[in-house]
């Protein structure tokens, strides 16, 4: 057993103007603010706001209080390590009551069963326990991971189910039926950490900034040169880090990306995603290296994100079309192959830098072909199967109202002879001296 594990690292290489914090690139009309740090543990999030309100009388001060406190609420509310966190008090609780909670909590709940609906429950915010004994949960370990037998895996099935958690707006509470069920935000907390920043911006007035949370961003307005915001795609490949494969212009949009290919682990030459379908509590098998999702809002896109990597482009990008998100699914060519065919709704921006030769992108999602085919294999069989049943009931009324034996196309059993070499027929009990046609 080989196991290969990577830290979680930034999905998306970020294209800002090069200023340092809170500096003017020199022009008095364009100053530039940037704020930076790490939130909900080692997460690293950027903040870069172009022309503010009031030009350099606007206080960097006040913007930097504004984007760590958001990021601190958030976290101080949905954090499974903070002990005393909405999250982590919530898994605690062994009742089956209603359980008072913040309403920014049950928003996010309210929204991630949204999604779960939404994607046929490839999202799922109670499938910790899938991934904790897959052991790509805390505390894992890097060595003596042993695969869990499917006793074990109906076991899990028991304790995952967005079905069984249940919100309540006013007053603002959750609901578990069963003790033992837990919640994980980690797949839509960073997504809403970064709405939270975008509305703590907005309520200063900033007109054009960019926010960044772990990789999940939102953008409004222009940069500083009264342009689109640059964002980037990484390449998924786990042995080339910060790699932007594609570029996109964006503005007044939300845009989150999920992969695997910083967290897996290879058990006997076959490669297990950290990314679990909470339908089967099993890594997805689907070769889905990663998934981009353009949203309104950061919360939708980080979850969605999640979701199309169980779902894969078969069925996740339908749903997005269907929805109004854009949506890019890059899909592996083989297991451990560095070569991709990259799926998109249509209206998926176009890359400002030409896309890499090892990753094409399809005009077709992989079952769309096999779909058609099937659907027009159906009129065929259809119409055939009615000529048959056609000719089989006119032979039967044939037999029934002329007494007459069933022939085939050379005569069938009523040309057999028999012993003295006359025909005889198998159907009809008359003896040959009485039958009518031999008479003839």
């Amino acid at each position: 057993m080989r196991i290969v594990t990577h830290s979680i690292l930034v999905l998306l290489t970020l294209f800002v103007a090069n200023r340092s914090a809170f500096a003017s690139d020199g022009r008095p009309d364009d100053p530039t603010i940037k704020i930076t740090g790490t939130t909900m543990g080692p997460i690293p999030f950027s903040v870069t706001i172009a022309n503010p309100p009031g030009g350099l009388k606007f206080k960097y001060e006040v913007a930097d209080t504004a984007v760590k406190e958001a990021l601190e609420s958030i976290n101080r509310l949905m954090s499974t390590y903070q002990p005393d966190s909405d999250v982590s008090r919530f898994n605690k609780s062994e009742s089956t009551d209603w359980f008072e909670v913040d309403s920014e909590t049950v928003r996010v709940v309210a929204r991630s069963i949204e999604i779960s609906k939404l994607s046929n429950g490839a999202f799922d915010m109670t499938v910790a326990p899938a991934v904790n004994r897959w052991n790509f949960g805390p505390g894992k370990s890097e060595t003596d991971f042993v695969a869990p037998n499917a006793d074990e895996i109906a076991e899990i099935k028991s304790k995952v189910g967005y079905q069984q958690v249940e919100v309540r707006l006013d007053p603002p509470a959750l609901k578990k039926s069963n003790p033992e069920f837990s919640i994980d935000l980690s797949a839509i907390a960073k997504g809403y950490a970064v709405d939270a920043v975008a509305k703590a911006l907005t309520e200063l007035k900033c007109e054009h900034f960019m926010a960044e949370v772990g990789g999940e961003v939102v953008v409004k307005g222009m940069r500083p040169d009264g342009k689109n915001w640059r964002i980037g795609i990484e390449r998924p490949d786990e042995l080339v880090a910060n790699d932007s494969e594609e570029i996109l212009a964006l503005t007044d949009c939300a845009l989150a990306t999920s992969g695997d290919y910083r967290n897996y682990r290879v058990i006997r030459a076959k490669r297990y995603s950290h990314t679990i379908d909470p339908r089967t509590c099993m890594p997805v098998a689907n070769r889905v290296a990663s998934a981009t999702v353009i949203a309104p809002d950061c919360t939708t896109a980080d979850g969605f994100a999640t979701a199309l990597m169980v779902m894969g482009p078969e069925k996740g990008i339908p749903i997005c079309e269907k929805l109004g998100y854009q949506a890019l699914i890059k899909v592996r060519d083989e297991e451990f192959g560095d070569s991709y065919k990259a799926y998109a709704t249509k209206d998926f921006p176009e890359s400002l830098k030409p896309v890499s030769t090892k990753t094409v992108r399809s005009a077709k999602l992989p079952t769309e072909k096999n779909e058609s085919d099937k659907a027009s294999i159906w009129p065929a069989f259809l119409g055939a199967m009615i000529v048959f049943s056609l000719a089989i009931a006119g032979m039967a009324i044939g037999a029934i109202f002329k007494n007459k034996p069933i022939k085939g196309s050379c005569g069938g059993m009523a040309n057999m002879p028999n012993g003295n070499g006359e025909a005889v027929c198998g159907v009809c009990s008359k003896p040959v001296e009485d039958c009518p046609e031999k008479a003839l």
